[in-house]
């Protein structure tokens, strides 16, 4: 083979171990292939090896390790050396496993479940989207609304219409719809959260109750409208009323619907 140098060098190849030695066919060299390093005998053998940049080449004579840079052999430590660094590197991965850890059971208490609760440690949080843990495990990202009334509402559910311009006839609906019981409705069901008031789909229902008293549900109507369990609630299945109030109109030309908006702010979860 060819050196740096521009010399030419006669190596051969051992059969036993198929490492290659500068010389010609000889065993007085013998050197030994162990998971990517050569086990060679002492200074000799290992400067019979070929000049080969990262090749690494362990000494039994001394027990250090080599590594080549073309022209020379580096050391680069012993076995015990070599062991404490070992050593040093799992310490060091566990100590970085620990802060981790510590990071995450901060950050776990940084996150909040609701948006409300957002609002409450914040008070200049502005609209937009967050990422809120109402449950453990349940870590994900709604919007929040921090400006309309008081602020501090989680968009949990946000809806169109199948048939809007026959908006009292059998066949309109709202769609998607979230995963609550309704055995007779055959439009999708959706899970993921919307994370904008332009954005369809709806949060987990089984999730709403820990989300906490307040929650927003939206159509592609403008009105909002706070309403109050009177009874009923919108986190379980109960049969009774609410009662609401339109706090924001501006579907001027269904100034009375309310069908368009809901909000609602629970006294009671049940």
């Amino acid at each position: 083979m060819k050196t740096e140098t521009g010399k030419f060098e006669t190596y051969y190849i051992d059969k036993k171990t198929g490492t290659a030695h500068k010389g010609a066919c000889s065993e007085q060299f013998q050197t030994f292939l162990n998971e990517g390093t050569l086990l060679v005998k002492n200074n000799e053998s290992l400067n019979n090896l070929p000049p080969v940049p990262g090749l690494l080449s362990y000494r039994e004579d001394n027990k250090i390790l080599y590594v080549n840079k073309g022209n020379i052999w580096d050391a680069i430590g012993s076995k015990k050396e070599i062991q404490n660094l070992e050593k040093n590197i799992n310490v060091e991965f566990q100590n970085l496993k620990d802060r981790l850890k510590k990071i995450e059971g901060r950050f776990n208490e940084i996150t909040r479940k609701s948006c409300k609760a957002i609002l409450a440690a914040n008070t200049f949080a502005i609209s937009g989207i967050y990422s809120i843990r109402p449950a453990a495990g349940k870590l994900f990202q709604v919007y929040c609304d921090m400006e309309t009334h008081g602020g501090g509402w989680t968009l949990v559910y946000s809806y169109t219409f199948t048939n809007y311009n026959s908006f009292t006839s059998g066949s309109n609906a709202v769609t998607p719809r979230p995963n609550w019981p309704a055995w007779r409705a055959n439009v999708p069901i959706s899970t993921t959260p919307p994370l904008s008031e332009s954005s369809l789909g709806a949060v987990d229902w089984n999730l709403w109750k820990n989300i906490g008293k307040v929650l927003m549900v939206k159509s592609n109507i403008n009105d909002w409208i706070v309403c109050q369990p009177n009874g009923g609630s919108l986190v379980t299945k109960t049969r009774a009323s609410m009662s609401c109030q339109n706090i924001k109109n501006v579907a001027t030309a269904c100034s009375v619907c309310s069908k368009s908006s809901v909000r609602m702010k629970e006294k009671t979860l049940r």
